[in-house]
């Protein structure tokens, strides 16, 4: 009798364990799936909160750790990002998310040589991180290394990085699509790259590859007359070739649809065309008396507004907080990230702010391509 009772003591102990156990458990993941939650709204200073409560439970969940350090790099408390994926290296080894945000860390920290070392290694973890090659692009192109600049911009524009693909036209003489010697973008997806291959020139037999794209400098009718001698196919060739560029240019905007300066297509004015204004022209929207806006960048100063959020900043300092935009052709907010360059202002609650409420505007719809610019926050302290 006295062993039957120890034996229902024992399992009881036992059961009530594994009870709490698993009662912590789902604990731990509900603040974690709410953690994420704000995280991904942008919600950075609260998303940190509740990562540090989803940590004190369980120190060793990694997932919330590279989040939370992620949420202080959005902060721009690098120092204190880097500490978590400093420690979730330690803990659970490199991976290709953590040395990733290591090098953006480095490069925002300006330790310039660390961000290249950890950039190279990142790449060899995840080439098909296009955040990285465009962050690889624009590291060369402070050192003055053009090509390899280029180079990494495309790689990264194969990837679908639109910012990549302008940087392409400004500053290497044409998009990933109008370059010949571009990587196929089916076969950098499919990882099937070799960066020496790919810097290597291509000797020109007039024979053109199956994923080799005529650039719009080349003279196409050499080459089409040396490669196709059948009439039908040249014709079929020219036919695929301008259905292609035409569909680039396509978009779902009617004529009669907003664009991109509120104006209505007009009488002997085609749809690509835009008034001659400059693309730095700045926008002024005065929110309160302690706070004015101020837009511009590519036409994003002359852009219609369609909705923009209500904002409500108190402050007790005078400042700036500079937030990088991204808006995409339908006129909404792509991307969002805070300018540490141009802000005057670091606290942490204003600039989780900022980024939120920068990624609730709408503009107008552009048939042009994304552009991109910087809305300034203008605060005036109580």
């Amino acid at each position: 009798m006295k062993y039957t009772k120890l034996y229902i003591l024992i399992a009881g102990f036992f059961f009530s364990t594994s009870l709490f156990a698993q009662n912590l458990e789902d604990e731990v993941e509900f603040l974690y799936i709410k953690s994420k939650y704000l995280y991904e709204t942008d919600r950075h200073e609260d998303a940190v909160n509740a990562f540090n409560k989803v940590i004190q439970k369980d120190a060793n969940h990694q997932d919330a750790l590279v989040l939370r350090g992620a949420s202080k790099f959005s902060l721009a408390a690098y120092q204190g990002a880097m500490k978590d994926f400093n420690k979730s290296i330690k803990e659970r080894g490199v991976t290709k998310d953590v040395v990733g945000w290591i090098a953006l860390t480095h490069y925002k920290m300006n330790n310039m040589d660390l961000a290249v070392n950890t950039l190279e290694t990142a790449l060899l973890v995840d080439p098909k991180n296009r955040t990285l090659w465009n962050l690889q692009g624009d590291i060369a192109q402070d050192n003055n290394e053009r090509l390899k600049a280029c180079d990494s911009w495309e790689k990264a524009a194969a990837l679908g990085d639109t910012k990549a693909d302008r940087k392409l036209e400004q500053n290497c003489g044409g998009s990933s699509k109008s370059k010949r010697d571009r990587i196929s973008k089916t076969d950098f997806k499919k990882g099937n790259f070799n960066q020496e291959d790919a810097n290597k020139s291509k000797k020109d037999d007039g024979i053109l590859d199956d994923d080799e794209v005529i650039s719009l400098g080349d003279r196409e009718e050499d080459v089409i007359s040396k490669n196709l001698k059948d009439k039908d196919n040249d014709t079929l060739v020219r036919k695929e070739r301008d259905d292609e560029m035409r569909s680039e240019m396509e978009d779902d905007i009617v004529d009669d649809e907003v664009l991109s300066l509120g104006d209505k297509v007009k009488a002997g004015l085609t749809i690509d065309q835009k008034p001659d204004r400059d693309p730095n022209e700045r926008a002024f929207i005065e929110i309160d008396e302690d706070l004015i806006l101020e837009i511009y960048g590519e036409h994003l100063g002359n852009r219609k507004i369609l909705d923009q959020p209500n904002i409500l900043i108190l402050a007790e300092e005078d400042g700036v907080v500079a937030v990088n935009i991204c808006v995409g052709r339908a006129g909404s907010v792509k991307s969002a990230e805070y300018n540490d360059d141009l802000s005057t202002i670091k606290k942490q609650s204003l600039i989780s702010l900022a980024i939120r409420k920068a990624k609730e505007f709408w503009f107008a719809k552009d048939r042009n391509k994304e552009a991109c610019g910087v809305i300034l926050y203008k605060i005036a302290g109580s």
